[in-house]
């Protein structure tokens, strides 16, 4: 008797040491959660109403005719009104605000704040775009003791456990009630689990019903209720709770449960809807609102009478209550997310600094550099312009694809990004598809070109004639213009303006192989081949490479990393780590500068004209138009002084489309760029670069009073002849 005595003693302290250590020591696999860039509103911005609109109740704002508390909005036909949530973002605080939004023409006219005054912006609580699912795929939102509403608090305790605040983990009265209970109903309706029971079985423990789980069950409980405070136990009830299943992610907390179910936070809920989440507890499966809306109704009701027995609700309030709907969110698949292309990048990033458990269960909220404007635009473009290129080229409806990046390229931020024509496919040709670039490589080559200023320079007389040109293989490489035609003398700037094929080639000899193959490795960050077919973009590039490599173009020749990620902070709140790019010079600003001044003529009046045309009010702009032989790919890349986008179109299986830069990518990024609202460019020349008259045609300097010839940036070093008169005397 005494040696079982002891044995019982000892596993008791050693059950309330593991029991203690355990709960002290208790890690939820919370995944990481992305946020897109919170949307900035402000006068002069270009936004439409009914994007606003659906932008709000994609964040779980509640449409009232007044937006009285914070999660709300009001609408009429140029106006919305938004009362925001405050939110803690990476680098501040931001406190709930009440404002109102003129929209006239899908352009914001004015902010003013509710007292009238007038307001230079505001910035909504960011957008969850996508989880990062944790190691035991639970998910669930945190909450802290003090996050709890009080009025759920109270709810939850008449409800689950009465006398949470006054037992010690176990609670006779209450087993002896529900025992009293379930006799004269004749089975069992009532339980008398405590709260701090139900956290450990489901903590802790399995759910088998047997005397020995039930024992260790109540031990456990004890102990906990000795050595923590009732809120620290609570706490961890409210985020520990299962409310039912999102395909392979269970759903955990009742912060997340409100989400899932109402698209809101637990503080924006009404008694009804609180009513049905603590419902859940004792059947998520049962009593699941989407599958089940009758029985979670009657379950709901059962709730929300307890809730008016005990003074919570006046019985008009409740039977008010009663009679609501259910107001569930609609189920959002994150399978067919719209924003799983830019999410494949921030994962990849990710991973290049975090190792995957802390990753998948460490809670970390990741502050991403996505547009959700400029992202909406873009899908919506990308899906009409397709479709109309599919019924215009009579190709099938879903065999062109498209896809594209979008730079901001001052700030080098990602800001939207589609790897795909449609949601169906899930292969992200944005990062991982890589696909000849044509002409688009033209213009390094004449950057390359114009880094030897007394060799070259735009006025630089090339040869487009046919020239047979033996490769180190031995075979014969005969390229030629893409329209069989040869032009003879050529300026370099027509050569560029009219992507003539033969020209280009006439100064990749005189570059040379092995002197362009290193430049563009360091360019585009791959390892480059020496042959001669690489002058005319016979490499293979995904579009976000394209867009690294002409966003070094667009910032004076400093190859800066597009970024996906701002920062990202810690379950603890405090900044883990703010996400930097290095930046580095991979060409002469001159040689820079003058390309860019070229591509501006490309827009105006060489291949990509349809720029200028569509685009008078916001020239210039650069950009330039690539086809792959065969006609099989069509790009275009270009920017202004504040947007940088890559636009690829084609077939996953290689067909010939039919389409050039120009009749293709082009078309997307011109129709994307109009509503996106591009800016023109402020074609600034470094201090080593003059604009000089100049007569293309004979590659000599004119008089500064000859307008009749264009003005054309020449570095200093070059050496141009100069004619003393306008009148060309050869």
């Amino acid at each position: 008797m005494f040696w079982s005595m002891l044995a019982v003693a000892i596993y008791l302290i050693w059950l309330d040491r593991q029991t203690g250590i355990a709960f002290e020591q208790r890690r939820w696999a919370t995944p990481a959660r992305v946020f897109a860039k919170p949307l900035l509103l402000e006068a002069g911005k270009k936004i439409e109403h009914s994007f606003l609109v659906d932008h709000l109740q994609q964040l779980g704002y509640s449409r009232q005719r007044a937006a009285t508390s914070p999660g709300t909005f009001a609408v009429s036909a140029t106006k919305v009104e938004i009362h925001s949530r405050g939110f803690d973002f990476w680098d501040q605080q931001q406190l709930p605000q009440r404002f109102f939004v003129a929209i006239d023409a899908s352009l914001i006219r004015e902010l003013r704040g509710y007292g009238g005054a007038i307001m230079s912006q505001a910035r909504l609580d960011p957008l969850l775009i996508g989880l990062i699912n944790p190691l035991a795929f639970e998910d669930r939102k945190l909450l802290n003791f003090e996050e709890i509403p009080e009025v759920f608090l109270k709810l939850l305790v008449v409800a689950e456990d009465r006398r949470f605040f006054q037992h010690f983990g176990l609670d006779p009265i209450g087993i002896a009630r529900a025992a009293f209970r379930n006799l004269a109903a004749g089975a069992t309706t009532q339980g008398g689990s405590t709260l701090t029971q139900q956290l450990v079985k489901n903590m802790y423990l399995s759910r088998d019903r047997t005397v020995s789980r039930k024992i260790k069950e109540s031990l456990m409980a004890l102990s906990i209720e000795r050595r923590f405070s009732k809120a620290e136990i609570i706490e961890a009830y409210v985020n520990e709770v299962f409310l039912g299943q999102d395909g392979g992610r269970a759903i955990h907390g009742f912060g997340l449960g409100a989400e899932f179910y109402f698209g809101r936070p637990l503080g924006e809920l009404d008694i009804a809807q609180m009513a049905l989440l603590i419902g859940l507890v004792k059947g998520p499966t049962r009593y699941d609102p989407r599958r089940y809306p009758e029985r979670a109704i009657k379950r709901r009701n059962l709730l929300v009478d307890i809730a008016s027995a005990d003074g919570l609700v006046s019985v008009e309030q409740a039977s008010a209550l009663k009679r609501s709907a259910l107001q569930i969110s609609a189920r959002k698949s994150r399978a067919a997310s719209r924003y799983s292309s830019f999410l494949d990048r921030v994962r990849s990033d990710l991973g290049r600094n975090y190792n995957e458990p802390h990753l998948k269960g460490g809670g970390l909220r990741v502050f991403s550099t996505l547009d959700p404007y400029a992202q909406h635009l873009f899908d919506r473009v990308l899906s009409s312009e397709v479709e109309a290129l599919e019924k215009r080229q009579r190709i099938e409806a879903g065999k062109l694809q498209v896809a594209g990046v979008v730079i901001d390229r001052r700030t080098a931020e990602v800001i939207a990004l589609q790897g795909s024509a449609s949601s169906k496919s899930s292969f992200n040709r944005a990062l991982d598809s890589h696909r000849p670039i044509g002409s688009l490589v033209k213009p390094f080559l004449f950057a390359r070109a114009l880094e030897k200023p007394k060799e070259f320079n735009l006025a630089s007389t090339l040869q487009d004639r046919m020239v047979v040109w033996r490769t180190a293989d031995g075979k014969d490489w005969a390229p030629k213009n893409f329209d069989g035609r040869e032009y003879g003398s050529v300026s370099a700037l027509d050569a560029l303006l009219r992507s003539l094929n033969l020209a280009t080639v006439d100064l990749g000899m005189r570059i040379s192989v092995a002197d362009f193959a290193p430049y563009l490795s360091r360019i585009t960050g791959k390892t480059i081949g020496e042959f001669p077919a690489i002058f005319l973009g016979a490499i293979e590039l995904s579009p976000l490479e394209v867009a690294r490599a002409y966003l070094a173009l667009a910032n004076g020749g400093v190859l800066v990393e597009p970024r996906v990620i701002d920062a990202v902070v810690a379950s603890s709140g405090s900044l883990e780590s703010q996400i930097k790019r290095g930046s580095q010079r991979v060409m002469e600003s001159g040689a820079a500068a003058m390309v860019e001044f070229a591509l501006t003529e490309v827009t105006r009046v060489g291949t990509g004209r349809a720029i200028g045309r569509r685009h008078k009010d916001t020239l210039p702009l650069a950009g330039k138009t690539g086809t792959s032989d065969d006609e099989r790919d069509s790009w275009f890349a270009g920017y202004g002084q504040n947007y940088l986008a890559a636009i690829w179109v084609g077939r996953d299986d290689n067909a010939p489309i039919n389409l050039t830069g120009s009749t293709g990518a082009l078309k997307i990024w011109s129709a994307f760029m109009l509503r996106l609202g591009v800016s023109a460019l402020n074609l600034e020349m470094p201090e080593q670069i003059d604009w000089l008259r100049v007569d293309g045609t004979r590659g000599q300097q004119v008089p500064a009073h000859c307008t009749r010839y264009p003005q054309l940036p020449v570095h200093r070093a070059s050496i141009l002849p100069l004619r003393s008169s306008c009148l060309d005397k050869h």
